[in-house]
């Protein structure tokens, strides 16, 4: 992995940049690359987007579909009239492994053969960082369900995968987000838990602020993608409508990362599963890029459906940070950076806009 990604910011250093955002358990580092026609400089007026791929390590195929994304990003850029036009006007941020070490130690068993098939595809070696940790129950809990404490007032209970990710995150304004898993064919949208203040059912819509946008998003990837959107893909016991489901409503998470984007950081992240199977044989994995190629990209470019612009001083015309930016009828609201700018994904319509 991370000879690939060192060839692609090699062969491509005009519009890519690999850095690293920490270290994980085992020594190893976070990569991140980062794609867009200024990747040394500051550029405000784009819209951040990332990818974030094998946060647990036994589900391989995010892994493996991202550095092909990677890849054909980089190579196509001034070939491509789509790729070069996402380039030019998004910066983009992919992370193939958060996982890495969880990824090592499922590989060794499997190169060890003490990995059956059944152990490939549904079992739970790997899943967990180095430290034993499952890493997407890891986040601060917006409800306080999650026993995690502030991570600026007691860091230790959160691991460095964790923290990593999250002062990344602060670091920057990521507008649109996907976490890709395996185990199922689905989007998944927040909420992944249930207001314990709120009287619900098991089972019931755990509703996000802009439920709509949320489907929208889902949707998106699930109909670029030839088997999601079929709702049924893995059998019996996973069906869903659309090939989208709301966390909750399929199961409940304390302590997620796509809660915690959406609840801290204002950035709307959805959870994509990309395989019944989590580790699937090397054979396969070029159908699985093939799959979900367009998806990927369709996904991306939703980081420009809505409103965005630039909030100024009417007296100073100099850029306002912090200025809320709130839609009539709608929960969610957005804050502008540092440099004025935001960016309100919205489905097609009309909206009163309110700073």
């Amino acid at each position: 992995m991370v000879a690939w990604l060192r060839k692609v910011a090699e062969d491509y250093p005009r519009i890519t940049r690999l850095y690293s955002i920490g270290d994980t358990p085992g020594g190893r580092k976070l990569w991140v690359l980062r794609l867009t026609d200024s990747p040394d400089e500051e550029v405000p007026r784009k819209p951040q987007f990332k990818y974030i791929g094998n946060m647990h390590g036994n589900e391989v195929v995010s892994r493996e579909v991202l550095l092909h994304l990677a890849s054909m990003l980089a190579s196509r850029y001034r070939q491509d009239d789509r790729i070069t036009h996402l380039i030019d006007r998004t910066d983009i941020h992919i992370m193939p492994s958060m996982n890495p070490d969880g990824y090592e130690t499922v590989r060794k068993s499997i190169a060890g053969h003490n990995c059956s098939q059944s152990c490939r595809c549904s079992g739970a070696m790997g899943r967990l960082n180095a430290n034993g940790v499952d890493l997407n129950r890891n986040f601060p809990d917006q409800f306080d369900r999650n026993p995690n404490p502030n991570p600026e007032t007691d860091p230790a209970v959160y691991q460095p995968e964790t923290l990593a990710v999250m002062q990344w995150i602060d670091q920057n304004h990521f507008v649109l987000s996907a976490n890709l898993h395996g185990g199922s064919l689905v989007a998944n949208y927040p909420w992944d838990e249930y207001n314990p203040d709120q009287p619900h059912s098991a089972g019931a819509l755990s509703q996000p602020p802009d439920l709509a946008t949320f489907e929208l998003l889902a949707r998106t990837y699930a109909d670029a993608h030839p088997r999601m959107h079929l709702g049924r893909a893995c059998g019996t016991t996973n069906r869903f409508y659309d090939g989208i489901t709301n966390g909750a409503q399929w199961y409940t998470v304390a302590g997620s990362m796509q809660d915690w984007n959406l609840a801290h950081a204002e950035c709307m992240e959805l959870t994509m599963e990309l395989s019944c199977c989590k580790f699937p044989d090397a054979n396969d994995l070029g159908s699985f890029w093939d799959e979900n190629r367009p998806a990927l990209l369709a996904f991306m470019e939703q980081v420009h459906v809505g409103a965005t612009g630039v909030v100024r001083d009417a007296a100073t015309k100099r850029p306002i940070s912090g200025a809320t930016i709130s839609v009539d009828g709608a929960e969610f609201t957005v804050h502008t950076t540092e440099h004025g700018y935001f960016w309100r994904l919205l489905p097609p319509g009309t909206y009163t806009l309110r700073v």
